[in-house]
């Protein structure tokens, strides 16, 4: 997977795997070419751990105290002669989740010091390469946990885009080194303050999160605008790249359209599925001056809708949800009706009933049969149905919201 930052291409990590010990050095080398993925930006040069491919990373589990030594391959695969360097670099997790790794000159810190490698500068012809050795040594007394630092090769120089005119790129490929010391560990994360702000174009969120625990976490969930009526007005699906152990970033999103003056809310809630820890928060009643002076009313209705339980009242195993989707204005493309089921006041599912409606002009019935994940346990369920449609950015836009005025009660 590649992710481009300005003019650094990095491969993202995972995972641990352990090596040999040794000793640094350089060599010669001849660079083999990999296959070119078709969304590389440059075919000028190559950097990959030297027992592998091209797109692989460093994946190591280390005990306190122990040393080992790795390589990696830098090769010319372009046409004409390169001033390459080669340094470790620190590594931190990425605005809104992901890889990312310092620039050249920042002093390396943290985990970026078990690394022993001074800079290297090479100046390779066409087809040709090098190996360099560096060695990492996880110091006495870490802390059982993930760990994540950076191996980088870089152009010495900036160099014309082509067919840009007069702008300038430095090439860069930034190796991940995720090490990990086994032993008992602790996983969570947390929701900051939430900001909701108005700008031009809609209103803008950001979510801190911090990653409180000693493995990455990947959050995904929901979040919801809330307008002053009460109601949903956006829906953000959430699914995030790694927070590293010990970091923060910040998750933003963009609610574009026209927004009246009045109180905003926002909540939020996310679960890393891998360790299974969940963060919830958000924020209420902000008041905003709005991106306009009149709210932008939906020609979408929902009515006539109903719960039916089956097959009979007093043995409830499923219900029959039934609704009459109505649409005053132009026909609308990637719909998206949901049943939201709560027991007791609290939501405990949110159900796909079609990920992809077209709502025409006019009356559109629908009809599903929902049974929850876990069936139906005892309490007082609730349902409301949620229409959306995407709108490019990622939010879902609430065409329509409607509780439906009915429960079943599971003694």
């Amino acid at each position: 997977m590649f992710n481009l930052r300005f003019v650094c291409l990095v491969m993202l990590m995972v995972i641990l795997l352990g090596g040999t010990s040794g000793v640094a050095s350089a060599s010669t080398s001849t660079p083999v070419a990999s296959p070119i993925a078709e969304d590389r930006i440059s075919k000028a040069f190559e950097f990959y751990p030297a027992d592998g491919k091209f797109g692989d990373y460093f994946n190591l589990a280390m005990k306190p105290g122990e040393t080992i030594s790795k390589e990696v391959l830098l090769g010319n695969v372009g046409d004409v002669s390169q001033e390459l360097v080669i340094y470790r670099a620190n590594a931190f997790t990425a605005a809104g989740g992901g890889f990312d790794a310092a620039a050249f000159g920042t002093p390396p810190s943290g985990t970026t010091d078990w690394i022993d490698l001074n800079p290297v500068t090479v100046t390779l012809d066409p087809g040709k390469g090098i190996t360099q050795s560096f060695t990492i040594t996880v110091p006495e007394n870490t802390k059982p946990g993930q760990y994540i630092t950076a191996i980088v090769g870089e152009q010495k120089s900036e160099t014309a885009v082509e067919g840009s005119g007069s702008l300038l790129q430095k090439l860069r490929y930034a190796i991940p080194v995720f090490i990990t010391v086994p032993g008992e560990t602790t996983a969570g994360f947390t929701v900051g303050s939430v900001q909701v702000t108005a700008v031009a174009t809609g209103l803008q969120i950001a979510i801190p999160l911090e990653n409180t625990g000693d493995v990455r976490v990947r959050p995904q969930g929901d979040v919801a605008l809330v307008g002053p009526d009460g109601k949903r007005i956006a829906s953000f699906p959430v699914q995030m790249q790694s927070i590293y152990a010990h970091d923060k970033t910040t998750l933003t999103l963009a609610a574009p359209g026209n927004f009246p003056p009045g109180k905003y809310s926002v909540t939020v809630s996310l679960k890393d599925e891998e360790t299974g820890t969940t963060a919830e928060g958000g924020v209420k009643d902000v008041q905003l001056a709005g991106t306009g002076t009149e709210a932008v009313q939906s020609p979408v209705t929902l009515g006539q809708s109903t719960i039916e339980p089956g097959p009979s009242k007093d043995n409830v195993q499923f219900v029959t949800v039934s609704t009459i989707v109505s649409n005053s204005g132009d026909p609308i493309a990637n719909g998206q009706l949901s049943l939201i089921a709560k027991k007791d006041g609290k939501e405990v599912e949110r159900f796909p009933i079609s990920q992809s409606l077209s709502v025409p002009t006019g009356d559109t019935p629908v009809s599903t049969r929902y049974i929850p994940a876990e069936g139906f346990t005892t309490g007082t369920w609730t349902f409301e149905l949620l229409l959306e449609t995407t709108d490019g950015s990622g939010a879902a836009l609430v065409l329509a919201q409607q509780p439906i005025d009915a429960q079943v009660v599971i003694p």
